[in-house]
């Protein structure tokens, strides 16, 4: 019992949570179990993301409001999120131990009255947990009734995951670099939060901008930029509705180009 209070602890919601709009999440009673499917019979994260952390969760856990420090917005977020006690909440391969996984099967989490994840949707959480906690991996789950047989797509060997740059791609002449992003606005007004905090706290939100090489391990999932597409990129999102940085001096016009530019070149290293 007191292992069970102690999990519910890691992720207690502001009082807020107890107010939201039933219409903003999906009621799970009387509905059907339906798979997180991101091919058919297979869960990935994009789809735990979209149909059970998206709508259960993000609403105190994500980057802009990460209730306990928590957030469940993106990959780098889920995979660095901590307790107090610094204890991660995601076990790789083992579900029974990930603190995640242990609050939402007691019920303890989510709160309010926005219903919780079906019998399925945690099935599927502790699958993808099981499996190994891929950013990009496609597990088996529950086949929908009839469905022919399929065989999951296994990217060919050396294929970068989606939004990541391209080992050894040459950088456009004239584009922006990582190198000259940071010195020209990455450190003044973007890494004093996003990079290693004390006490062993991770990255805001889950996201390093102090280091390029942390950056895009982070973004294995392509959650937090897109390369080549800046438009579809959740970075240029954050930064042009003006929630990032949420203090200080927000980007100008010419520095949110020059961001927009680096992905659109392939967000080079510099």
């Amino acid at each position: 019992m007191n292992r069970l209070l102690s999990l519910a602890a890691a992720l207690t919601l502001v009082a807020a949570c107890d107010y939201h709009d039933d219409k903003d999440k999906p009621a799970s009673a009387g509905q059907p179990d339906t798979n997180l499917t991101g091919g058919a019979g297979t869960t990935s994260f994009a789809a735990l993301q979209r149909d059970v952390f998206a709508p259960y969760c993000v609403s105190c856990h994500s980057a802009g409001r990460a209730a306990d420090g928590v957030a469940l917005d993106s990959f780098a977020g889920v995979a660095q999120a901590k307790n107090a006690e610094g204890a991660a909440l995601v076990v790789p391969g083992k579900a029974e131990e990930s603190l995640l996984y242990a609050v939402i099967a007691s019920g303890s989490m989510p709160k309010g009255a926005g219903g919780k994840p079906t019998a399925q949707q945690l099935a599927d959480l502790k699958s993808w947990i099981d499996a190994g906690a891929d950013a990009s991996a496609q597990v088996p789950t529950r086949p929908p009734a009839n469905a022919p047989e399929t065989k999951p797509q296994t990217p060919a060997p050396g294929t970068p995951a989606p939004g990541t740059p391209a080992p050894g791609n040459p950088t456009p002449e004239g584009a922006p670099t990582f190198a000259s992003l940071s010195d020209q606005f990455l450190k003044a007004k973007c890494a004093g939060c996003h990079q290693p905090r004390s006490n062993n706290r991770p990255p805001a939100g889950g996201v390093p901008l102090h280091d390029y090489d942390a950056l895009v391990a982070a973004n294995a999932d392509g959650e937090i930029f897109k390369s080549g597409d800046p438009d579809a990129s959740e970075l240029v999102n954050q930064v042009v509705t003006g929630k990032m940085p949420p203090r200080g001096d927000h980007l100008s016009a010419d520095e949110v180009d020059l961001l927009k530019a680096w992905i659109k070149a392939g967000a080079p290293r510099g």
